[in-house]
This record gives C-alpha cells, sequence and structure tokens, in this order.
C-alpha cells in the first residue's frame, strides 16, 4: 500500500512543479550567460534530482539495472 502511494505523491509533486520549472528554464536560457553561478547550480541541482529520481524508481519497481 505504501509503494504506490508515495508514486501518487511524487507524480503530484512532478505535476505541480512543473510550471515553476518552466519558468526557471525559460529565465536561464533566454537572459542568463552559461558561465553564470545560477546556471551551474540548476544545471548540478538538476542533474542530481535526476539521479535521486532514478535511484527511487529503481528501488520501488526492485530492479537494479536499466531494464
Amino acid at each position: 500500500m505504501g509503494i504506490p502511494l508515495l508514486k501518487l505523491v511524487l507524480t503530484g509533486l512532478r505535476l505541480t512543479l512543473r510550471p515553476i520549472n518552466n519558468v526557471i528554464t525559460g529565465k536561464f536560457k533566454n537572459g542568463t550567460r552559461r558561465d553564470s553561478h545560477g546556471f551551474r547550480f540548476f544545471v548540478w541541482f538538476g542533474n542530481r534530482a535526476n539521479v535521486y529520481e532514478v535511484k527511487m524508481n529503481r528501488w520501488m519497481i526492485g530492479s537494479k539495472g536499466l531494464g
């Protein structure tokens, strides 16, 4: 029961944060130099969030590899 509920919470969180992500992405694509500290921070943060999400999804389905 806990795993589907966790997946539901993660999906809801992803849907609510999508508009904020679009605003931040648009700001950095249209007016920020790529060597700025803010741009590098958000690239690093996005990469770490992706790694965390992949690990959590693998844990929930019980898979150790890509398949």
